[in-house]
């Protein structure tokens, strides 16, 4: 184990801790009232999130959170970019508190996490599992969910069947192509470094494999394809910069021929 790792677990261990004492819940709840507070809380993202997360609801969500998370769950098939400044609460959103969301309203069967490396990515996905383990309102709300694999070997499943899976940046994602179940969620988290940048055709190949690699794991046929990129825009070189061309290259020769599309930018 690399002390990298060793230093990710303490970190873990203690992240758990703090998730199972910020989570209390009613003890005296009665079976009718507990369905008839879930059911309305699954009907505002919002309020379920702030509801289940108190550790990261201490400000109300802004208004573009807001509207990603509408975004995201109101359309099963959709590429999005989200430009935002790093501390913007995006990776909380994209990676964990709308995932979860979808997972528990039976709309995510297979997520992939992209990370700038390997650890990185371990680390954002992590927090996934720390919630089904150890989240006293999710446990109490939707039972204990978390059946085998672990966030430090970037993978682990549901009770119910459902993965997910973590990869550092440009690491093969080939056998996920092959496998008979594919991802429907993908995210990409912060990949970009400024030397990456600085080099006009690694850059490039980057941006690549994300649009064909990564997006190319995606069952063409699936009634859910989510593509989420989460990323600060800092150079003309980055991911983001890279596929916000693409995006209006397409919703242009869409708005020629009369098409509806999702991509959001």
């Amino acid at each position: 184990m690399t002390p990298a790792l060793q230093k990710l677990l303490k970190q873990y261990e203690e992240h758990c801790r703090k998730v199972a004492q910020a989570t209390t819940i009613k003890v005296n709840e009665s079976p009718g009232d507990k369905l008839k507070r879930i059911q309305e809380l699954e009907k505002d993202y919002v309020k379920w999130f702030e509801y289940y997360f108190p550790m990261y609801a201490k400000a109300p969500c802004a208004p573009y959170h807001i509207e990603i998370a509408n975004l995201i769950i109101n359309n099963k098939i959709l590429d999005i970019l989200l430009e935002i400044y790093r501390s913007g609460a995006k990776s909380v959103h994209a990676d964990m508190g709308i995932p979860l969301y979808l997972y528990f309203t039976k709309d995510l069967f297979f997520m992939l996490l992209i990370g700038q490396t390997v650890d990185k990515a371990k680390k954002l996905i992590s927090d996934i599992q720390a919630q089904l383990q150890y989240n006293q309102r999710i446990i109490n709300d939707y039972g204990q969910r978390y059946k085998y694999g672990d966030w430090s070997e970037g993978d682990f499943s549901t009770i119910d069947g459902v993965k997910f899976v973590s990869r550092g940046f440009r690491q093969s994602v080939r056998g996920l192509r092959e496998q008979a179940e594919r991802p429907d969620y993908i995210v990409i988290d912060d990949v970009d470094s400024k030397e990456l940048c600085n080099n006009e055709k690694r850059s490039r190949k980057a941006y690549e494999w994300v649009w064909e690699d990564l997006k190319g794991t995606f069952d063409e046929g699936s009634k859910r394809k989510r593509f989420v990129c989460a990323n600060n825009n800092f150079h003309k070189n980055t991911i983001i910069n890279q596929l916000i061309q693409e995006f209006n290259r397409i919703n242009l020769k869409a708005k020629e021929a009369k098409r509806k599309i999702k991509h959001f930018i």
